[in-house]
């Protein structure tokens, strides 16, 4: 009542006198907040750090505000009674903020969590009331997890057997948290788990944000066959992989294969959107639409049309690897083969059957021999061409294209396959450090690095990545090391000079990426001047489209305050 004028104060107390009874009413446990009561509470909440995206494991403070409204500060029996909270799951949590006498109103209730779990993410209810039942207010502040959306790096292949025998489909997925990972056969998310001869077996991952899994098949049977996909789900979102196909061995038919899936996309309400999807197979395959895992949602809607659209008179084109992976460590080998035939409604005529295949490297050049076919009454209607690659180098690894025509000119395909080397990312285990010498001494900075494949290291002075190569006194002295992924180097200078004085750095670079190290500074001996040093350098985080992102960098120094940059 501090802020009010004497006329008010007087009013209130009138109101006192008169209502006093309902001052001591209890608490109504678990009240319904009238939706249209209009004599409640204004509710408000914020947070510290503003913020509602946060890792698993950060803490923030939840600050519930509360207030009668501007025309019902005149009666104290609407002024606001009590506060409180509820977790995601409903439940109260924290302490209820109460008026604790008829004096005195609550005005804000704080809510500390720390150290969340998955558990503790969603929507935080504040709750508050005044002295009528159900005259209550409620918001909710919702905390979202701040993690990496799953992302399949595995998927299932299609893949033929004989009855009887065992089949794996594998599935890995990489996210943060971790993705679980489930199986879905002909649409059906059921369908395997009351298949006792299906097993799912957890692959063990040190790596905190990847999953892998196999689905096993013992004894495979008639009803085994058909459409299989793995979903990778976590509360960031959910992947669904493209089909993959078990078909009987020995059959003549070509497993359905998506050429090309739709893609994301977002538009303003009113537009169009047109998704695509192309599809290999023979027989012809069918193609259905499922939206938001039910295909009835897109057959009655009366906006959505399908359109299918004939290709051109040329091959269809399939790339396949031996091993079944595209990611291969230096020095592997791997077979690839093209296969090409022409379309279905094309197979009545010889002359758009498959002429030719040709392989062309990550440099555009062509690679082996080009495989060619007899002339055009002994062609085979299926036709392979293989390229083996042995002792794979780094020039080797990249995208890999398959041509394929038919005798009419410029009526041919391409098609890519991408060689990626399977390396470790880059980083720095051992980098310069603060130091000061006498003019005329030696100096050495030390930068160790690991990764695979092995990195190089690099120096830079004053941000300048030349600046040392032209330095006499400046020598650069590898050492050696057994280990093939760890590399180290000493960066010597001969008699400082004034000019040698400043801001070393070291960048360690692969094909896999680069890592540059935080500053080292060489100062002259004697000075009173502290080394400028970074006490708390940025770190790494994700962001929602829309919000902010804040980096923080503190440094210590004694040559003036140490700006920045």
């Amino acid at each position: 009542m501090d802020n009010f004028s004497l006329r008010e104060a007087s009013t209130c107390l009138v109101l006192l006198t008169l209502t006093g009874a309902l001052w001591n009413r209890p608490f109504v446990k678990g009240e319904k907040c009238g939706l249209n009561i209009q004599e409640k509470p204004v509710v408000d909440i914020s947070s510290s750090p503003e913020s509602n995206i946060f890792p698993i494991g950060a803490s923030i403070n939840l600050t519930c505000k509360a207030e009668p409204r501007a025309e019902d500060v005149s009666h104290l029996d609407r002024w606001v009674n009590y506060i409180r909270w509820y977790d995601p799951q409903g439940n109260e949590v924290g302490e209820k903020c109460q008026q604790p006498d008829q004096k005195k109103r609550v005005k804000s209730c704080p809510l500390v969590l720390k150290n969340l779990t998955v558990d503790k993410f969603g929507n935080y209810t504040c709750q508050s009331g005044n002295d009528y039942p159900n005259h209550c207010t409620r918001k909710s502040f919702n905390i979202g997890i701040q993690g990496a959306a799953p992302n399949l790096i595995g998927v299932p292949r299609n893949q033929s057997a004989d009855i009887g025998a065992n089949v794996t489909f594998n599935c890995t997925a990489i996210g943060f948290p971790k993705p679980i990972i489930s199986w879905i056969k002909n649409s059906d998310s059921s369908a395997l788990q009351s298949n006792l001869r299906v097993k799912f077996i957890n692959d063990s991952m040190d790596d905190k944000s990847i999953q892998s899994q196999l689905l096993l098949i013992v004894g495979v049977k008639m009803e085994d066959f058909g459409k299989y996909q793995c979903k990778a789900e976590s509360v960031v979102g959910k992947k669904l992989s493209l089909p993959a196909f078990l078909t009987p061995k020995g059959s003549d038919d070509q497993l359905p294969e998506f050429v090309k899936g739709p893609k994301n996309q977002s538009v303003p309400i009113g537009s169009d959107a047109i998704f695509s999807c192309t599809v290999n197979g023979l027989p012809r395959p069918t193609i259905h639409w499922i939206r938001d895992d039910a295909s009835h949602a897109v057959q009655s809607n009366t906006r959505a049309r399908f359109k299918i659209i004939q290709p051109a008179e040329k091959p269809v084109v399939n790339i396949y690897s031996s091993p079944e992976n595209n990611s291969f460590p230096i020095g592997a080998s791997i077979n690839l083969t093209c296969t090409a035939r022409p379309r279905l409604e094309d197979y009545r005529q010889i002359n758009t059957w498959v002429k030719y295949i040709r392989w062309y490297g990550p440099q555009s050049n062509e690679v082996e021999a080009q495989c060619q076919q007899p002339d055009i009454k002994n062609r085979d209607k299926i036709y392979r061409c293989q390229l083996v690659l042995t002792n794979l180098t780094v020039d080797k690894f990249g995208n890999y294209t398959c041509q394929s025509g038919n005798d009419y000119p410029r009526h041919c395909t391409r098609k890519s396959f991408n060689i990626r080397i399977q390396g470790a990312a880059l980083k720095l285990i051992g980098v310069p450090r603060n130091q000061s010498a006498d003019i005329g001494a030696n100096v050495t900075f030390n930068c160790t690095a690991s990764g695979f494949p092995k990195p190089t290291i690099s120096w830079i002075k004053n941000n300048n990545s030349s600046a040392l190569q032209s330095n006499l006194r400046v020598k650069f002295i590898n050492s050696t090391m057994d280990d093939k992924s760890i590399q180290s180097q000493l960066l010597l200078i001969i008699g400082v000079k004034m000019d040698d004085f400043g801001k070393y750095q070291c960048k360690a670079e692969s094909v896999v990426g680069k890592n540059l190290s935080l500053p080292g500074f060489l100062t002259r001996k004697g000075s009173d001047d502290q080394l400028p040093e970074i006490v708390k350098g940025p770190k790494s985080q994700s962001v929602s489209i829309g919000f902010d992102a804040i980096f923080s960098c503190t440094a210590n120094g004694l040559q003036g305050q140490p700006s920045i940059r």
